[in-house]
């Protein structure tokens, strides 16, 4: 091996080729993934915690968003009421000058009638 003398190589193959040795290895590793995995747990926690909190916000963001879509729609239906009964007005009070019109059309010709 590169940068390792030919008795250490020789060593560590030979300490590797026993099956206690590497048992050895496998539960330090085993030891050192459990407590990393107990020194990261509070950090999953923080961040489960993050993620609810951006959740929220952006189910809070989104209700706000459609209550201003609902009263936007509540203006724009006000609005063409308003617009509507406007125009009703106006539809009636040029039938009431018509029908006053014609009425007094009428009674004029039948004024003129009444003299003649």
């Amino acid at each position: 091996t590169e940068g390792v003398g030919p008795t250490i190589a020789a060593s560590l193959k030979q300490w590797f080729a026993e099956d206690w040795h590497r048992d050895i290895i496998r539960k330090w590793k085993a030891a050192v993934t459990e407590e990393a995995a107990e020194e990261s747990a509070p950090a999953k926690k923080t961040a489960r915690k993050t993620a609810k909190k951006a959740t929220a916000k952006k189910a809070a963001t989104t209700k706000k968003t459609a209550a201003k879509k609902t009263a936007a729609k509540k203006t724009t239906a006000k609005k063409a009421a308003k617009t509507t009964k406007t125009a009703a007005k106006k539809a009636t009070s040029k039938k009431t000058v018509a029908a006053e019109q014609s009425a007094s059309s009428a009674s004029s010709v039948s004024a003129s009638t009444d003299e003649g």
